[in-house]
């Protein structure tokens, strides 16, 4: 979670708060927490990221990336497979995450900053709000048209997508989050399962798998 990391040039405490306030919003159904836009713009608000802080963590970025991601995911594009990543991140980052595993299309967040590179408020996108993903989601296959989609995410702004794409994909791996999983088409715990699908596929996948995790790939569930 790039706010996260951003929390953490902060100090402990600042991050401990934001942490708290991210599984309040990723993991609560929505009539058991305030709008998630609420709680991204009372997130940044806290944080103040400076232009400084946010290039600071895109240029480290590629360390936050498991291992596994770095395999499965090259090796989807290799297949032919179109991939992108949206994401309630910060633009800059979700960008330096997304080039470091050779994706060109990536939906993130972009802030403002004043002349000074102080944090000036954020430009609004559909990707902090509740049904934001679902929204880009819908507008991809649409655009796409007639390709086997699938989404893979972990919190409740990720299973907004459900409807919008063939197959909601909650991913267990790093946080099991009960009320995702119970929206979910499927649950998997590794990213190694997207290699064994037989159906043409447009991956999407939200950036916060792509944390340091050490998990053994199951079976596979797809078809």
């Amino acid at each position: 979670e790039g706010i996260e990391l951003l929390a953490g040039l902060k100090g402990a405490d600042v991050e401990a708060h934001i942490r708290n306030l991210t599984e309040k919003a990723m993991g609560l159904p929505e009539n058991q927490r305030p709008s998630f836009s609420d709680i991204y713009q009372l997130r940044l608000n806290m944080v103040k990221p400076s232009l400084e802080d946010v290039n600071t963590v895109a240029a480290l970025a590629e360390r936050y990336i498991t291992d596994e991601a770095k395999e499965v995911i090259p090796e989807l594009i290799r297949r032919g497979k179109q991939v992108y990543l949206v994401s309630g991140g910060i633009d800059r980052i979700v960008g330096a995450v997304a080039k470091n595993l050779g994706v060109t299309a990536w939906f993130g967040v972009q802030l403002r900053f004043d002349t000074q590179g102080r944090y000036a408020g954020l430009y609004w996108t559909p990707t902090i709000a509740d049904e934001g993903k679902g929204v880009i989601c819908h507008q991809i296959t649409f655009m796409l048209g007639g390709k086997t989609t699938i989404f893979i995410g972990d919190g409740m702004t990720d299973a907004a997508t459900k409807g919008q794409v063939d197959c909601f994909a909650a991913y267990t791996g790093i946080h099991n989050r009960p009320a995702v999983v119970e929206r979910a088409d499927i649950a998997i715990e590794s990213l190694k399962e997207l290699l064994v699908p037989k159906k043409k596929a447009v991956i999407y996948m939200n950036t916060q798998l792509l944390h340091d995790a050490n998990y053994e790939p199951p079976q596979n569930l797809l078809p």
